[in-house]
């Protein structure tokens, strides 16, 4: 009975031994992949916004560029719809008078990140013109995108935080 008991002990412990080098070649491997990937994966916390295709963003990936450190929500829409509400840290970049406002709102705009630009519900016009006279002055193609859905897709966030009121900004 003891020679059983010490021969299963040992396949136990030569079992154990096994699944124990196999999660950890699986960590390895997991890591590894990580790190080859263009899109890395967060281990912790939000992960930064994937620049493969910035074109195409939905609203979780609005609503995860709210909390992402490299990415920043950028307001075309006109000033009275923008003081009337818009989203906490937005930057206001008024497509109606770009060109006079562009030289003020510029310094606002980070050197690095994503600009996600959007504007009144399903307009496209206004956003992209931004977006061509961002690119227009040197921007990044991969770092400026337009969120299709707009202001009313966004408002409705519970995740954002919405300011209304004439004396906010």
């Amino acid at each position: 009975m003891i020679n059983s008991l010490k021969r299963f002990s040992t396949t136990v412990r030569s079992e154990l031994f096994k699944i124990i080098v196999l999660v950890g070649l699986a960590g390895v491997l997991a890591v590894t992949a990580n790190a080859l990937r263009t899109d890395r994966l967060a281990w912790f916390g939000y992960q930064t916004v994937a620049r493969t295709n910035p074109a195409i963003l939905t609203v979780a990936d609005v609503v995860h560029a709210y909390y992402a450190d490299n990415a920043y929500l950028v307001d075309v829409r006109a000033s009275d719809a923008f003081y009337k509400a818009h989203l906490a840290a937005s930057i206001h970049l008024p497509s109606n008078d770009f060109q006079t406002n562009f030289e003020m709102v510029f310094e606002k705009l980070p050197a690095e990140g994503m600009l996600i630009l959007y504007g009144d519900d399903n307009d496209l016009e206004a956003p992209e013109k931004v977006r061509q006279l961002l690119l227009a002055r040197g921007f990044r193609a991969e770092d400026v995108a337009v969120f299709e859905a707009g202001w009313a897709a966004l408002s409705k966030q519970q995740e954002i935080f919405v300011i209304s009121g004439e004396d906010d900004e």
